[in-house]
């Protein structure tokens, strides 16, 4: 059930993002005009200012503003062959949005009805731990579950460290390789491990302990690359 509420939720939020541009009942289509006005409302405003500061004289000022006055008078008049050219837009506007509220609804269920598992149920926490399949997260959960009833289990620490690494836990992985280092004895693959983690939490530098480690082992391992 509640997968279903959250299923509603994003497709509200979805469908409301897409008719948010389509509520505007009007739509615009004189922007350049508006563009034009625009300048020719600015050129007025320069005449005005040439002519107090004397860069132009009187009837210069008089001819260019009535002929900028003209041009804005034109560009701000709409022309009558584009309204008649323009659509009707509610028409158009009303059945693409009653297909956006009515597609998406539609083809988010039927996608995941296909393709995904509507009829497995639910399963408590403690089922999904005893079962965990390939859930990486369950695998982890149990595992460290485990490791808190019984931390000598340097098995168990030398498989959780790796993942904890994988999955950015570096802090985590670096105390589970110790772990496993400690019970379980050095080897080039755990050492190899902890070097990393060290640099991976020191943000790339090699410190004293990840060179120490790395050194270790190369003894054990001298071919290593």
């Amino acid at each position: 059930m509640v997968i279903w509420i959250v299923f509603a939720v994003i497709t509200a939020a979805i469908i409301a993002s897409l008719l948010h541009p389509l509520a505007s009942g009007r739509v615009r289509v004189n922007g350049g005009e508006a563009d034009a006005a625009r300048v020719y409302r600015d050129q007025l405003l320069e005449l005005d200012r040439e002519l107090q500061a004397n860069e132009i004289g009187r009837n210069e000022y008089e001819y260019a503003r009535a002929e900028t006055a003209r041009r804005l008078f034109k560009a701000s008049e709409p022309k009558r062959e584009e309204r008649q050219r323009l659509p009707h837009p509610r028409h158009p506007r009303r059945w693409l949005r009653l297909a956006v509220v009515a597609f998406l609804p539609l083809a988010s269920i039927g996608l995941y009805v296909l393709v995904g598992s509507p009829d497995m149920p639910s399963r408590p926490l403690q089922a999904r731990l005893e079962e965990p399949g390939q859930d990486i997260a369950i695998l982890v959960a149990k595992t460290e579950r485990h490791l808190a009833s019984q931390p000598d289990d340097g098995r168990g620490w030398d498989v959780i460290a790796p993942i904890y690494l994988r999955t950015s836990r570096v802090v985590d992985a670096r105390s589970a390789y110790r772990n496993a280092l400690r019970l379980l004895g050095p080897s080039p693959v755990r050492l190899d491990g902890l070097a990393e983690t060290l640099m991976a939490v020191s943000d790339g530098v090699v410190t004293e302990e990840a060179r120490q480690v790395l050194e270790q082992s190369l003894t054990l391992e001298p071919d290593n690359p």
